[in-house]
């Protein structure tokens, strides 16, 4: 079983990872780099969804581990367990949601008017982000990175957001930081931090505003990998065509 962490998140061994993914062979593997097994945690076997976490130093899987710990939420992916292998490679061992989409996907799908999704569905995605969202801003978390591909979705169109990688948390006597420190996905960053002014956490309401008008109209962002100077007006623009 696994052992318990500095942190208070269970740690696993590789071999208790390889043993629930059958060595993560091809038939455990799921998508996006996650592998499914079945771990004991907390005495339960519990099917979990396995993945790799490189990091460059210990402070980034302590970082991981320190923001992730205190999250629980329906619309927050809960963070099981880890496991540290060599000094750049962990792995990262959350729930596992059986006939989740990514958000992109159903996005992308969305643009054929037969696989359109209907109002209560936008709604009840769009609840259940701002919902998330919500809750890590409480939390002084600042997500940094929400886009549709960070998104996964139930069956039951009940969202969760993923991957926190890029998030950081805010001091809450000062919900600033320094936009040269944070990173982000061209078309879904504030502008502020474009211009490398200070972001806080209505830099992660502009992200949820763009995700918003992509719900709505079904519509992808353009690419902005050419435009040097890019602009919420720009977006906006393209996405009315």
């Amino acid at each position: 079983h696994a052992s318990a962490s500095l942190t208070g998140i269970a740690q696993f061994s590789l071999s208790q990872l390889e043993a629930a993914t059958n060595d993560f062979s091809e038939d455990s593997y799921v998508e996006r780099g996650y592998y499914k097994g079945v771990l004991l945690h907390n005495g339960l076997d519990v099917v979990a969804a396995i993945k790799k976490f490189p990091v460059s130093n210990d402070l980034e899987l302590q970082h991981e581990l320190n923001i992730r710990a205190k999250l629980e939420h329906r619309n927050i992916v809960k963070l099981l367990g880890y496991a540290k292998v060599e000094k750049r490679l962990c792995f990262l061992v959350e729930e596992y949601m059986s006939n989740a989409k990514s958000l992109e996907n159903i996005i992308i799908n969305g643009m054929s008017s037969t696989s359109r999704l209907d109002w209560p569905s936008c709604f009840k995605i769009i609840q259940g982000i701002a919902k998330g969202l919500h809750y890590l801003h409480k939390k002084w978390v600042l997500y940094m990175d929400l886009k549709p591909n960070n998104i996964l979705v139930r069956s039951d169109m009940d969202p969760v957001i993923i991957n926190f990688g890029s998030s950081v948390v805010l001091d809450g006597d000062d919900d600033t930081i320094s936009g040269d420190t944070l990173a982000g996905t061209l078309g879904y960053i504030a502008p502020e931090k474009i211009s490398r002014a200070n972001v806080s956490l209505k830099s992660d309401v502009f992200s949820f505003g763009v995700i918003l008008i992509q719900i709505i109209t079904g519509r992808r962002l353009s690419s902005y990998d050419d435009i040097p100077e890019w602009s919420s007006i720009e977006m906006i623009r393209s996405m009315k065509g």
